[in-house]
């Protein structure tokens, strides 16, 4: 997961060459999913500011990128990139999964789903 002093652009972008990321030999991070993931970071910056600027950023076992934003009260949102598609997980305070979709449009997803959850 990205580090403090590390932007999530920078952790999105460290993934692209990481190799053996996990010690069970899970498939190298698709470049895809990094592309996929940083275009919807920028564009959720863009859309709703410096507070959802700085999600947790690590790799998923489907070679993809998780982008997570987790509520000071509980609560987060998984965004989860894949080379060709971005779905999102909800959970509640008490980490359970509320509602799963594909993320569809970055703008519309910003500002329906995540600028929902309270940071």
């Amino acid at each position: 997961m990205s580090d403090m002093g590390t932007t999530a652009y920078e952790a999105i972008q460290a993934l692209k060459n990481r190799r053996d990321w996990d010690a069970y030999d899970a498939p190298r991070i698709a470049p895809e999913a990094c592309d996929l993931a940083a275009k919807y970071y920028h564009e959720i910056a863009r859309a709703l500011g410096v507070r959802y600027d700085h999600p947790v950023v690590g790799p998923t076992p489907e070679s993809g990128v998780c982008l997570a934003w987790r509520a000071k009260r509980g609560g987060e949102v998984d965004l989860l990139c894949t080379p060709t598609s971005a779905r999102y997980v909800q959970f509640s305070p008490d980490r359970v999964r509320v509602h799963t979709a594909p993320a569809g449009d970055p703008q519309h997803f910003a500002v329906q789903v995540l600028k929902q959850l309270e940071l």
